[in-house]
C-alpha cells in the first residue's frame, strides 16, 4: 500500500516537472526571441547613426580635390579618400574587422574604395624625417601574404600561435616601415619586427625583438615611404595574418564598375538601412546612401585664352556594412534573464511539489482515518448486531419461552445502541462538512453547566462532582454544541474516573475544565485521545465507542475555541479555551 502510494506521489510529481518544464522552455524561447529583437532595433537605430555621421562629412568642399588630366584635357574633382580615414579616426566612428566601407562611382575613374580587400589600420609613422603623423590604410590580404617567403610566413605563424606565457607575454608583429597612399588610403608593409612583449600597446623600444623581416615589395607611384615612430608601435592584427579577418563578403559587389552601379541601383539597402540575419545571433546591416562626383570639362575657344566649362554630374555611393553579434551585445542581460527565470521555475516548482506532497499526505492521513474509523466501527456494530441475531434466532425457534421478555428487551438495548453509535457518526461527520453552520447567541454557560450535571446525581462507586464557577460565565456560542461538549466531557470523567474520587469542574467566560482522577491513561496515549475510536490499552473493553472527545473537539475549533488535555500526576484534565 506504501509502495502504491509513494509511486503515485513520484508519478504526480514527474507530471508537475514535466509541465512546469515545457512550460520553462516557452518562456525561455520567448524571451530570448524578444530581447533578441530589441537588440536587434537598437542595433539598427545606432549603425544608422553612425552611417549618417560617416555620409554627413562626405562635403563636396573637401571630397573631391581638383586635378588636371592631360589625356583629354579634362579637369576633375576625385574623392578625397583621406577624408574618409579622418572619418574613420573621429570619435563618432570605430572600424573593426567586422565591417566594410565601399565607395563606388559611374565616371570612370580608378580606385574604388573596398576595404573588402584587406583590413583597415590606423599606423603611426614619420615621413621624410619629419615629426610622426598618424596614417589610415586598408592592408590588402593578398598581396601582403604574397610578399612573404614561405618559410618566413610559417616561422611567423608558429609564433603568433603560441598561447601566453607565466608571465602574461606572448607574440606580436609588428610594422616598421610600410608605403602609403594617403588619397586612396593604400598601406603596404614592408618592413616587420617579432616582438615578445606583454601587450600590443607596449612601446615597441621596450620590447624584446626575436626577428626581423623584410618583405618582397616593390614602391608604387604615388607611395609615400614611412617608418614607424619608436614610441609606438604598428601592430598587425593576427587574425588577419590568419586571414580570419571578418569583413570579408558582407556587401559581395560585382567587379565591373556598371555592373556595381547596377546592383546598388537594385537592392534593397538603397532606399533604407537593411539588418539582414545570418544566424539567430549574428545579424549584418547594410546601407548605400548616393553621393554625387562632378567633373569640369575644360574646351578652348580661341587664341585670346578664353575658355568654356562644361559640368557633369556624375552619380556615385557609399555604402556601410557591419556586422553584427547580437548574442556578445546582449548576453549578460539574456544570462541574467535566462538565470532568473530558471530560478522562478525552479521556486515554483519546489513550492508546487511541497504543496502536492502535504496535501498527498493529509488526503492519505485523511483516507487512513476513514479507514480506522471504518473499521472500528463494523467492529463496535458487529457486537451487538450479533447479539440481536441470536436474540432474534432464539425468538423464532422460540427457545426459552420463560426469556422471551428478557430476549426483546436485549434486542432493544442493542438497537439502541447500535442506533446511538450510527448518530454519532452522522453527528460527527455533519461537524467536519463544510456546510455545517454554528447558531451563536449569548448563554449563560453556568446555567447550562448545572442543566447537565443535573444527570449526574446518582453516581457509582462513590465518585462525586465539585463544581467552580467564576461569575458571570457568559460566551457568545451554540447553545446545543456547547451542551454536547459538557456532556460528552461528563461522560468521558465518569467512565474513565477511579473509583471514589471527585470529578472538578471548573468554568468562567474564559474557560471550561472538567479534571478526575484516573489511573487508566499514561502520557503517551494523552495526545491521541481525540482521535475518532481511539481507546487506551486499559480502556479496550470499558464501555464507549471513543467519538466523545473527537466529538468535543470537532465543535471546540467550529467555534474558534482552543481544546487541551493535561494529565498530572493520574489527574486528567481536558480544557476549552473560548
Amino acid at each position: 500500500m506504501k509502495k502504491r502510494s509513494n509511486r503515485q506521489k513520484r508519478k504526480l510529481i514527474l507530471s508537475v516537472l514535466c509541465v512546469l518544464l515545457a512550460a520553462w522552455v516557452v518562456v525561455e524561447a520567448i524571451f530570448c526571441f524578444a530581447v533578441i529583437r530589441l537588440e536587434m532595433n537598437n542595433t539598427l537605430k545606432d549603425e544608422m547613426y553612425s552611417n549618417e555621421v560617416l555620409v554627413s562629412n562626405l562635403d563636396d568642399t573637401y571630397l573631391y580635390p581638383e586635378y588636371y588630366d592631360s589625356s583629354d584635357g579634362m579637369m576633375y574633382r576625385e574623392i578625397e579618400f583621406y577624408r574618409l580615414k579622418k572619418d574613420i579616426e573621429s570619435d563618432s566612428f570605430t572600424y573593426d574587422t567586422n565591417t566594410q566601407l565601399v565607395i563606388t562611382y559611374d565616371c570612370g575613374f580608378e580606385g574604388d574604395f573596398d576595404t573588402d580587400k584587406g583590413i583597415f589600420v590606423s599606423f603611426s609613422g614619420m615621413f621624410m624625417s619629419e615629426n610622426d603623423d598618424i596614417t589610415g590604410g586598408v592592408i590588402d590580404y593578398e598581396a601582403f601574404i604574397n610578399s612573404f617567403k614561405e618559410e618566413e610566413l610559417k616561422e611567423i605563424k608558429d609564433y603568433l600561435s603560441r598561447p601566453i606565457d607565466a608571465n602574461g607575454k606572448r607574440y606580436y608583429l609588428i610594422c616598421t616601415e610600410f608605403f602609403y597612399e594617403p588619397y586612396k588610403l593604400v598601406i603596404i608593409p614592408q618592413s616587420l619586427d617579432l616582438v615578445f612583449r606583454e601587450n600590443e600597446n607596449s612601446w615597441h623600444m621596450s620590447s624584446d625583438i626575436v626577428k626581423s623581416y623584410s618583405l618582397n615589395v616593390e614602391k608604387n607611384e604615388g607611395f609615400f615611404h614611412f617608418k614607424m615612430d619608436t614610441d609606438r608601435s604598428n601592430v598587425i592584427p593576427t587574425e588577419f595574418l590568419f586571414g580570419n579577418f571578418s569583413s570579408s563578403g558582407l556587401v559581395n559587389l560585382p567587379n565591373d564598375t556598371k555592373e556595381r552601379i547596377e546592383y546598388i541601383e537594385n537592392s534593397d539597402f538603397l532606399e533604407n538601412a537593411k539588418l539582414y540575419s545570418e544566424s539567430p545571433f549574428k545579424c549584418v546591416y547594410v546601407k548605400a546612401t548616393p553621393i554625387e562626383v562632378v567633373s569640369d570639362l575644360t574646351v578652348s575657344i580661341g587664341t585670346d585664352g578664353d575658355y568654356d566649362f562644361l559640368r557633369e554630374v556624375h552619380t556615385g555611393y557609399f555604402i556601410y556594412a557591419k556586422r553584427i553579434d547580437i548574442f556578445e551585445a546582449c548576453k549578460d542581460f539574456l544570462f541574467l534573464g535566462t538565470v532568473g527565470i530558471f530560478a522562478f521555475f525552479l521556486i515554483i516548482g519546489a513550492l508546487m511539489s511541497i504543496m502536492l506532497l502535504k496535501n498527498l499526505d493529509t488526503r492519505e492521513k485523511e483516507e487512513l482515518k476513514r479507514r480506522e474509523i471504518t473499521n472500528a466501527l463494523a467492529h463496535d456494530i458487529k457486537t451487538p448486531l450479533f447479539i440481536i441475531s441470536g436474540y432474534a434466532q432464539n425468538l423464532k425457534e422460540n427457545i426459552n419461552p420463560e426469556k422471551h421478555e428478557h430476549y426483546i428487551c436485549r434486542i432493544i438495548d442493542r438497537s439502541k445502541e447500535v442506533n446511538e453509535l450510527v448518530h454519532k457518526m452522522l453527528d460527527l461527520s455533519k461537524l467536519d462538512s463544510f456546510e455545517f453552520t454554528l447558531s451563536k447567541e449569548e448563554l449563560d454557560l453556568a446555567e447550562l453547566v448545572n442543566g447537565v450535571l443535573s444527570d449526574y446525581t446518582n453516581l457509582t462507586d462513590n465518585k462525586s462532582i465539585k463544581l467552580t464557577v467564576d461569575s458571570p460565565a457568559v460566551i457568545s456560542a451554540d447553545r446545543s454544541l456547547m451542551s454536547r461538549i459538557v456532556t460528552n466531557l461528563m461522560e468521558n470523567a465518569v467512565a474513565y474516573s477511579d473509583i471514589q474520587t471527585v470529578i472538578t469542574v471548573q468554568l468562567s467566560d474564559k474557560f471550561l475544565s472538567i479534571s478526575n482522577v484516573t489511573s487508566s491513561v499514561t502520557e503517551a496515549e494523552l495526545s491521541r485521545l481525540t482521535e475518532p475510536y481511539y481507546r487506551g490499552d486499559k480502556n479496550r473493553n470499558s464501555k464507549g465507542n471513543g467519538l466523545g472527545l473527537s466529538t468535543v473537539k470537532s465543535i471546540a475549533e467550529m467555534h474558534g475555541f482552543r481544546f487541551e488535555s493535561s494529565l498530572d500526576k493520574n489527574v486528567i484534565t481536558f480544557t476549552v479555551y473560548f
